[in-house]
């Protein structure tokens, strides 16, 4: 997989910009006292699923094709991814099929359905969902002619480097931050891809 670079961040920058809210920053004394450091909280929980993978669901749909957008996307998803799938569809009106496993979290479920995503149960845990999932995509929920599934990864691991960046410019991150920053050492949520995430295009 090529890492992305700083261009690509920038791109994807202006991509998700429109349609989110910049999210507070705030350090907690008690927090600092407790760790012996200087810490930020960047407060991805105040996103519209209430996560910083909403940011991946947007960059993603935005730069699917038309007669891609035409055939809807699926993907599978533990909560959260699909939640930014859902969501992302619904903003750029592009059907959303989101497959989970039997027991998935019935909160994120009903988010995923209420944005008007078509939710799918299979298998006992995330691998079941994901190879069921990549079966759909081959033969096409609707069964339309086939298309090559698409993973969001193709698009390059970019949405918690745009977390990152939105940190960097701000001018309340004192430069010992940003220097923690620039050498990649975010740490929490907006670190990288979670490995029970998978994504494909449905035709």
């Amino acid at each position: 997989m090529q890492l992305p670079t700083f261009r690509d961040v920038l791109a994807a920058q202006r991509r998700i910009r429109p349609y989110l809210a910049r999210t507070p920053l705030h350090s907690y004394p008690a927090l600092n006292e407790l760790l012996g450091t200087e810490v930020y909280v960047k407060h991805e929980n105040y996103q519209p699923v209430g996560a910083f993978k909403v940011r991946g669901g947007i960059n993603l749909i935005s730069q699917l094709l038309p007669e891609e957008r035409e055939r809807g996307v699926i993907a599978a998803s533990t909560g959260n991814h699909g939640q930014s799938v859902a969501f992302a569809a619904r903003l750029f009106g592009v059907t959303a099929h989101i497959v989970v496993p039997e027991r998935a979290n019935a909160g994120k479920v009903a988010a995923m359905q209420g944005m008007g995503a078509d939710v799918i149960f299979h298998g006992d845990g995330f691998d079941a969902a994901r190879l069921h999932c990549e079966t759909l995509a081959g033969r096409s929920v609707h069964r339309r002619p086939r298309r090559e599934p698409r993973h969001p990864r193709d698009r390059r691991p970019i949405r918690c480097r745009a977390v990152g960046l939105s940190l960097l410019a701000r001018p309340r991150t004192d430069r010992g931050a940003q220097q923690y920053l620039r050498r990649g050492s975010i740490h929490g949520h907006a670190v990288c891809p979670a490995p029970g995430d998978s994504a494909r295009g449905a035709g």
